[in-house]
């Protein structure tokens, strides 16, 4: 059981988006990874993947949100764990949101989620546009609060997936929540508070990350 315990060590990372693709493309080498096959190997890729996207979060959150993101990981099994967890995401109204809606959300799909953090924070997140690598590739000339919620939960709960989901709107994208942290604290706390409440009643993963984070 001792090869369980993984404890990964990452240099500084950059806060900017040459340094969240660099973590993306580490983070996509290890998911596509072979493994033995045998549940120890799995488990272990499994805790590099959740390191690495705890690492992630931190660069775009800063050091007061990874330290509250670790504790509540420690002690999500106390009863005040996830009440005190949201007061990292440093707004009073979006944190007592979530929380009152916390009895269901674990319930829910991720594009269920997506509306309705949209619903909750559509106010804070301004249109997204075009740059000029995007305006190539499309007629599409900016992006809404719906793309960047989702967005935003892609990266919190099944990074690997984010590249082929947003093309060339990647690099926008991480731009928009370094530019936007209270979304991606939202976004990771709804993630990591869900999958807890579903890993407690043993419901299957589905192979995802995070449990009941299967983007279909």
């Amino acid at each position: 059981m001792k090869r369980l315990v993984i404890e990964p060590k990452f240099r500084n990372t950059q806060r900017s988006t040459k340094g969240l693709h660099e973590t993306l493309m580490l983070i996509r080498m290890w998911s596509e990874a072979r493994t033995i096959g045998n549940l120890v190997a799995l488990l272990a890729r499994q805790r590099i993947l959740q390191a690495i996207v705890t690492h992630i979060f931190g660069v775009i959150c800063g050091p007061t949100w990874i330290a509250a993101e670790r504790s509540y990981m420690d002690h999500a099994h106390r009863e005040n764990a996830a009440s005190n967890f949201s007061k990292a995401i440093q707004s009073s109204s979006v944190g007592d949101g979530l929380m009152r809606q916390s009895a269901t959300v674990a319930k829910w799909t991720p594009k269920e989620h997506v509306e309705n953090l949209t619903q909750i924070l559509g106010n804070f997140i301004k249109p997204l546009n075009a740059t000029a690598e995007t305006r190539r590739v499309g007629a599409v000339i900016a992006k809404g609060a719906r793309w960047q919620t989702e967005f935003a939960l892609r990266l919190a709960s099944a990074p690997e997936s984010l590249g082929y989901w947003a093309h060339n709107w990647c690099t926008p994208g991480l731009q928009s929540l370094l530019d936007n942290p209270l979304l991606a604290r939202a976004a990771r706390f709804i993630v990591l508070t869900s999958s807890y409440e579903l890993q407690r009643s043993d419901r299957n993963q589905d192979g995802s990350l995070y449990a009941g984070w299967d983007w279909i």
